[in-house]
């Protein structure tokens, strides 16, 4: 069955939920007191409503015009057809034309009413009318529920298929959204539809639930969700979260390179009437004192969620509580965002997290800072023209010695090769200032500087990409300066 004829369907099915639990008589004559649509093409969906119509359809059956109908469900006071008269006559049926109802119980000894029904000629959806069976199918399937959203002792209707013609030792249970699961009254049982009652356990709070129904006989089980809303003022509403977070800012204050702070933690809670859903939280924005600005949030800066990482639905009144630490691997200021979208107005949950990363007392650091606007990109220029100066600075941020016993251009690449080229012949790369004049080391004291600048020659048309390596005796060495260009053809 396609989406469409399920969303008809379980429209239709959703209308019977109140008619379940009529009064019947036992050997009364049928009686039609309405039909909904009074009008309707080829292969719709329609209800009779009623009464004495029967527990069950064994051998009675609905005409249109003379004509049987396919009978999709069959209640004592409630019907529900598909307008099918070729169903089991294949002769031509005019259309347009307004033809009498009726229903026939008792294999023919007893027949309701005839009620008028316009059989029009608008098109309709394709439906596939269901094949009666004297051996229905043992295994329960969930089709729909009768409302969109519930209270407590509301009626529950499950539709569907494969219940069970009775009860017997059958039963129903709904599960709670912390897990709990408790048995609810059955009021009427067929194959194809159950009505119940439900009565919510106390405490129970807005939210997404779940129907199952229990086959008696066989064990086999099928589930449904349903949605329980807020009685206020008498009427089922639909409850709205509302998030309330402890903090929006968690400061880890200094802490030294490769030490670890926290963790800290910060709490959300749902103060609203309606469940709340949380999105799994992210770090994002990480940006540091140090260039470049924007960094690694884990790599870098080191923040890191250590719990509450996790997708969740809070119910009115809990909580969730997220914790993050902070394992700086270099010296700078580091801020960060943590960010959880949710279901409820304002936007998503922000928490600033900040912290320091000092340095090891006595350990060198190697601090990279561009000069001016470069970034390691020389643009684009003509193969044979030289783009530069453009220069960096080291520094060692540390509290000892740095002793850079390397600077060199490794790792070239370009758009036309695809393995590593030249650096200096072919990709045009060039250290012109600040490289080891005879390989002897720089020592820079803590806070000491030392620049680097490059120039960019490409020797032919494409684009360049490199790196310059920095070795020292700095824990995180070596050091890598990415470089970009493009070569034009003249």
């Amino acid at each position: 069955m396609s989406m469409v004829q399920k969303w008809l369907s379980c429209l239709f099915l959703a209308v019977l939920g109140t008619a379940l639990m009529l009064p019947v008589s036992a050997h009364a004559a049928p009686s039609i007191s309405e039909v909904l649509p009074d009008h309707a093409s080829m292969q719709s969906f329609i209800t009779l409503y009623g009464s004495d119509f029967g527990d069950a359809q064994g051998t009675s059956y609905v005409t249109l015009g003379g004509r049987m109908l396919p009978v999709l469900v069959w209640t004592p006071n409630a019907l529900h057809v598909v307008v099918n008269p070729l169903a089991y006559n294949k002769a031509p049926v005019a259309l347009n034309t307004v033809y009498p109802i009726q229903v026939v119980t008792s294999t023919g000894s007893s027949k309701s009413n005839t009620v008028n029904f316009t059989l029009t000629s608008v098109a309709a959806p394709v439906v596939t009318t269901p094949v009666a069976s004297d051996q229905p199918s043992d295994q329960p399937t969930f089709e729909c529920v009768n409302k969109t959203l519930f209270c407590h002792d509301d009626i529950l209707t499950i539709f569907g298929s494969g219940f069970g013609l009775a009860q017997g030792l059958g039963y129903v249970t709904i599960t709670v959204p912390s897990g709990t699961s408790t048995g609810i009254p059955v009021l009427s049982w067929s194959d194809n539809a159950i009505s119940t009652s439900l009565n919510l356990p106390a405490g129970a709070q807005p939210g997404h639930y779940e129907v199952t129904v229990h086959r008696g006989d066989n064990g086999k089980t099928v589930s449904g969700p349903f949605t329980v809303g807020l009685l206020m003022n008498g009427s089922c509403v639909s409850g709205s979260p509302q998030v309330h977070v402890s903090t929006n800012f968690l400061n880890f204050g200094s802490q030294t390179i490769g030490g670890t702070a926290g963790p800290l933690c910060f709490t959300i809670t749902n103060m609203g009437t309606g469940p709340l859903d949380l999105s799994s939280p992210s770090i994002t924005n990480c940006s540091a004192a140090a260039s470049p600005s924007i960094t690694n949030c884990s790599a870098s800066a080191g923040f890191a969620i250590v719990s509450g990482g996790s997708p969740v639905t809070l119910a009115p009144g809990a909580s969730h509580d997220v914790c993050i630490t902070f394992s700086p691997q270099q010296p700078a200021t580091f801020d960060s965002h943590v960010v959880i979208t949710t279901n409820a107005a304002g936007g998503p949950i922000d928490v600033q997290v900040h912290g320091i990363g000092t340095p090891i007392p006595g350990v060198p650091q190697v601090g990279i800072t561009f000069v001016g606007a470069f970034r390691g990109s020389f643009g684009d220029l003509n193969v044979g023209g030289t783009a530069g100066l453009q220069c960096f600075t080291i520094t060692n941020t540390g509290t000892g010695p740095l002793n850079i016993n390397g600077i060199g251009i490794i790792h070239c690449s370009d758009s036309v090769d695809s393995t590593y080229i030249d650096c200096s012949a072919v990709a045009g790369f060039a250290i012109v200032l600040g490289g080891l004049s005879g390989g002897s080391p720089v020592t820079l004291a803590p806070m000491e500087s030392h620049d680097v600048c490059i120039t960019f020659s490409p020797m032919k048309a494409a684009t360049f990409s490199g790196f310059v390596s920095i070795s020292s005796n700095a824990p995180d060495s070596p050091r890598s300066v990415e470089l970009h260009g493009t070569g034009d053809a003249k």
